[in-house]
């Protein structure tokens, strides 16, 4: 379905530095960068991103917080049923911006399985 997509991303990120949680976040940022997460992801879901590799080195390389980004989407070739979809879409703006920020610990119970939660 995706054979052979690609995508022209281009955007803008308005970057916060002093806001509480900053360092870890960036800290965050870094080591998940020198992972191998973001690839194992991908072979998880058997979704292969080229390109995620670098989208990840440019995250851990900005000194702040983004707090607004706006990225503009582009395909620029692909063949198959996503593709041809995609493109009739047009080109997409995708923006999102941070409403609030907070240090404040999490409860332990936001990390519980629910109750009678199976895997099947």
């Amino acid at each position: 379905m995706l054979k052979d997509l690609s995508i022209v991303v281009k955007g803008s990120m308005w970057v916060a530095k002093d806001l509480p949680g900053a360092a870890e976040y960036i800290a965050f940022q870094q080591a998940l960068a020198k992972s191998e997460l973001p690839a194992a992801v991908g072979r998880m879901s058997g979704v292969s991103i080229p390109g995620m590799d670098k989208m990840t080195q440019v995250m851990a390389s900005v000194d702040g917080v983004g707090y607004m980004t706006v990225m503009d989407l582009t395909i620029v070739g692909g063949t198959g049923q996503i593709a041809d979809m995609m493109r009739q879409m047009g080109a997409m703006r995708i923006t999102t911006k941070v409403t609030s920020v907070s240090a404040d610990p999490l409860s332990d119970d936001l990390f519980k399985v629910p109750e009678g939660y199976t895997i099947k």
